[in-house]
């Protein structure tokens, strides 16, 4: 999480050559592969799975804006994560209080996030992004 902090805030990769920030074939080959490893990943585990695919937008696709990152995040995320829920249900493994609530608060959360996200610029968006990554490692390594 902290790396992702690093990659969101200074853009490491702004201070390679302009040739480098453009999203080259092998650019476009090295972010599949690694979608691909994040999907095998996030279809087994999920935990983390949005960190991991904007630290991969950060470094292979620079130009795009975080607002952006965070849309195909969402989409992506979404995809597999239909696919899986289809497979709980399918087998009867799905606790249907806990799944409705979480759907609610996620529904809620997701609508707010994207519209405060559109509205704000681009500056606050990374740090406020940095801010919740940095509390969230936080609580993950002190409590």
């Amino acid at each position: 999480m902290v790396i992702v902090i690093l990659l969101i805030l200074f853009k490491p990769e702004q201070y390679m050559t302009l040739k480098n920030q453009q999203l080259t074939i092998t650019k476009t080959i090295i972010l599949v592969f690694c979608f691909l490893i994040v999907g095998f990943y996030g279809g087994f585990i999920q935990a983390g799975v949005g960190f991991l695919i904007i630290a991969f937008l950060s470094i292979f696709a620079s130009k795009l804006m975080l607002v952006e990152m965070h849309s195909i995040k969402t989409v992506v995320t979404t995809i597999y994560l239909l696919i899986s829920t289809i497979i709980f249900i399918a087998h009867g493994q799905v606790n249907w209080l806990y799944a409705v609530s979480l759907a609610v608060g996620s529904g809620i959360g997701g609508w707010l996030g994207s519209r405060f996200a559109i509205k704000v610029s681009e500056k606050f968006l990374k740090i406020t992004t940095a801010i919740v990554i940095f509390l969230m490692a936080g609580k993950l390594l002190f409590f």
